[in-house]
């Protein structure tokens, strides 16, 4: 049920990984890996994926069906977003994105409402000091950042011509 392949040099999993349908842990930290396979989606039992210090660039669309994941590290990667499909883990309790290259989080992350820990920092994320209260309260840190996505949303759309609005619709 656990499988540990931390620190092995690792460049690619092989689709292969989906007949390990029992799997509830896989530990791949301090690795090379830039890309996860579809077939993660496939572990239908996974509870904990800890993806640490490898060079992953961006996520497949399918991690959104892991539907029991409770823990994915993330930290020390090449992440500059997330799939919006992130925020319908709908267990995850702990979230670590720390040291990547992420502006933004999905708006959609106000699904996550299990989310007991979250960690952002060393990315290039807007911040502004009222940020910083939210440190201790994941929720409101989704909070906060949807709040700012809508915001610069509603900012655009009064930038634009009657003519782009109706073009718009």
């Amino acid at each position: 049920k656990f499988l540990y392949l931390s620190h092995n040099e690792i460049t690619a999993l092989p689709s292969q990984i989906a007949q390990l349908s029992e799997l509830e842990s896989l530990y791949l930290n301090g690795n090379q890996l830039t890309v996860l396979p579809k077939a993660i989606s496939k572990l239908a039992q996974l509870r904990v994926l800890i993806l640490s210090n490898n060079q992953l660039r961006k996520l497949p669309l399918e991690i959104g069906k892991l539907s029991e994941l409770e823990m994915i590290y993330l930290n020390d990667n090449r992440l500059t977003s997330l799939p919006p499909t992130i925020c319908e883990l709908s267990r995850l309790k702990r979230l670590f994105l720390s040291n990547n290259q992420l502006t933004t989080l999905p708006t959609e992350c106000y699904k996550l409402s299990r989310l007991e820990k979250m960690t952002i920092f060393e990315n290039p994320l807007p911040l502004d000091k009222e940020w910083f209260k939210l440190i201790e309260e994941p929720d409101k840190i989704i909070n906060y950042f949807t709040q700012q996505q809508l915001n610069q949303g509603f900012k655009k759309e009064r930038r634009m011509s009657p003519t782009e609005v109706f073009d718009k619709w």
